[in-house]
């Protein structure tokens, strides 16, 4: 996942296919927005969230 879009009120939200998932699986994700140049923020980072993917 590379980029993602966020709503006029803060949310932000990616997509993601899980194409290699053959059991039950649970993932730790978390959003990261690099430091840029010209922009007075430091990198940040966002709380962790679980995801439980079942296969198809």
């Amino acid at each position: 996942m590379r980029s993602g879009r966020t709503s006029a009120n803060g949310i932000a939200r990616a997509r993601y296919r899980f194409l290699a998932t053959t059991e039950l699986r649970h993932y730790r994700f978390r959003a990261v927005v690099p430091r840029q140049a010209g922009y007075p923020y430091l990198t940040g980072r966002s709380a962790s969230r679980k995801v439980t993917v079942r296969p198809r």
